[in-house]
């Protein structure tokens, strides 16, 4: 289904650290609905903004401590990094358009 690299509490803090691209982390469950209809859209925004954002994904059911580290309350939650610091958490579903426009603003 996707080729997004899963982190946990080890590779989390390298991949979100000071970077020329901004990072965006996706804090799911395979259980989740809402999750499973982010795929795809997610994947579709890998393909084409490689250039500008590293996107990742955190199963939160195997990574409970870093979801509540970094205050995941429901899922899907989104986290976009720009130079190394969070700039936005995103809530719940949304668009591609949506979060494209996160990611290049």
């Amino acid at each position: 289904m996707s080729d997004l690299i899963n982190l946990n509490k080890d590779s989390f803090e390298k991949a979100t650290s000071i970077t020329s691209k901004s990072v965006l982390v996706d804090f799911w469950a395979p259980w989740c609905g809402p999750c499973k209809a982010l795929g795809p859209v997610l994947d579709e925004l890998n393909n084409e903004l490689s250039d500008k954002v590293d996107i990742y994904k955190v199963n939160v059911d195997e990574n409970a401590d870093l979801a509540q580290e970094n205050g995941v309350q429901s899922i899907p939650t989104l986290l976009l990094y720009k130079d190394g610091s969070l700039s936005q958490t995103i809530v719940g579903l949304k668009s591609k358009d949506e979060l494209s426009e996160a990611i290049l603003s």
